[in-house]
């Protein structure tokens, strides 16, 4: 993804002429997805005022969206900026991320059944998407 660095990003002096509410509100405009960046706060909000927890799910699943698309970019950008082993390893690495912050939060809370669940739910689902890839592929 090559970016254009706008003429307010340019260097005056010590310091970015860009203060930091209109960098927020360039990287908020930037794609539509970002916009659900505003809903962190409120999840911080409905966890601390102890709301229900289906709005605190609500929250912090909406929160977790752009969140996850970007640590997919940098692993993305990252690994075409090293070589193809290290590449590699970024992807299977941060690839299950979710997976991972997922099992040691449940580890902490005793939560086992939700630790299998999780596995085998992303193994099953990873291999119906190399197979179905594969059929449409041959299908082709």
């Amino acid at each position: 993804m090559d970016i254009e660095r706008p003429p307010a990003l340019e260097r005056s002096g010590h310091a970015l002429s860009m203060t930091v509410g209109a960098q927020v509100v360039r990287v908020l405009a930037s794609q539509q997805m970002n916009l659900l960046l505003l809903a962190i706060p409120p999840a911080f909000v409905c966890s601390y005022m102890h709301f229900q927890p289906a709005w605190t799910f609500a929250a912090a699943f909406l929160s977790l969206v752009p969140l996850a698309a970007l640590l997919g970019d940098i692993t993305e950008d990252l690994a075409m900026r090293s070589n193809d082993t290290i590449g590699a390893l970024l992807n299977a690495s941060f690839g299950n991320a979710t997976e991972l912050i997922v099992s040691i939060f449940a580890l902490q809370h005793g939560l086992y059944d939700v630790i299998k669940s999780s596995l085998v739910g992303s193994i099953l689902g990873n291999m119906m998407l190399v197979l179905g890839c594969s059929f449409l592929v041959v299908g082709l």
